[in-house]
């Protein structure tokens, strides 16, 4: 705390007085309210015709203001938020990405698929990756003679056995999944 003298009855003061301009704080610096001073005897007041001294100087300063956050920022590894005025890191926003499977398209008997990862709270999507279709031979099975075939059904299986002259060589039992 500052304290200042006034002066001895009899003193008169600048006049104009000076004007100190009303400096906003920010989130870097301390800003000040408006007031004015007696440059002949450094007194300050809250008014113009310095009527009103200002015995206590911390009472103009203005604190600083809070950081404003920013959207998301990430990188591989990380995300957080910085401030726009700043650009300063703001305390306690960065952290390890949390990821999640999507699925961007099916897998189907015949086509790939394929799926990312994203991270739940900043929406950090990495490269894509294949899904691989369900059903491993994807070439036009063509049969020279009548299929005789025994089918098995068990919970989350179907199981069917070929008995059949085919172009191409195939294990004799066929699983999809």
């Amino acid at each position: 705390m500052v304290t200042v003298e006034i002066p001895e009855p009899g003193h008169v003061h600048d006049d104009p007085l000076k004007k100190v301009e009303e400096k906003p704080a920010t989130c870097t610096q301390e800003g000040n309210k408006a007031y004015y001073v007696c440059e002949s005897c450094g007194t300050w007041f809250e008014d113009a015709a310095g009527e009103k001294p200002i015995t206590d100087h911390d009472s103009v300063i203005l604190p600083k203001t809070e950081h404003t956050p920013s959207d998301w920022k990430a990188d591989a590894d990380n995300h957080w938020k910085e401030c726009t005025e700043c650009t300063e890191t703001i305390a306690g926003s960065l952290s390890a990405h949390s990821f999640e499977w999507i699925i961007d398209r099916e897998a189907t008997a015949t086509e790939d698929g394929s799926k990312h990862e994203e991270c739940s709270v900043c929406g950090y999507a990495k490269e894509p990756v294949r899904i691989p279709p369900r059903v491993r031979d994807r070439s036009i099975l063509k049969i020279r003679q009548p299929v005789k075939s025994w089918w098995k059904q068990t919970p989350g299986r179907l199981e069917l056995t070929l008995t059949a002259s085919i172009y191409r060589e195939l294990p004799t039992r066929w699983v999809s999944t």
